[in-house]
């Protein structure tokens, strides 16, 4: 929904801290925000079938 590659929504610094090696991709960089969802960009707002990372909070507004 969010038409973005997984590093595109990551946090880095907090990545950093989590030790999410900065040479992965893919599903094993899935997996690793699965397991640090500290890592992970939010709020990600859904509504009617579109997402939007709430970061900042005007990228919202293109949903609503």
């Amino acid at each position: 929904m969010l038409a973005l590659e997984p590093r595109d929504i990551l946090r880095r610094k907090e990545a950093r801290e989590e030790g999410i090696a900065n040479d992965l991709d893919g599903a094993a960089l899935i997996e690793a925000i699965c397991n640090n969802p500290r890592a992970l960009q939010r709020p990600i707002v859904v509504k009617d079938g579109k997402a939007a990372v709430g970061r900042p909070p005007e990228n919202v507004l293109t949903i609503l």
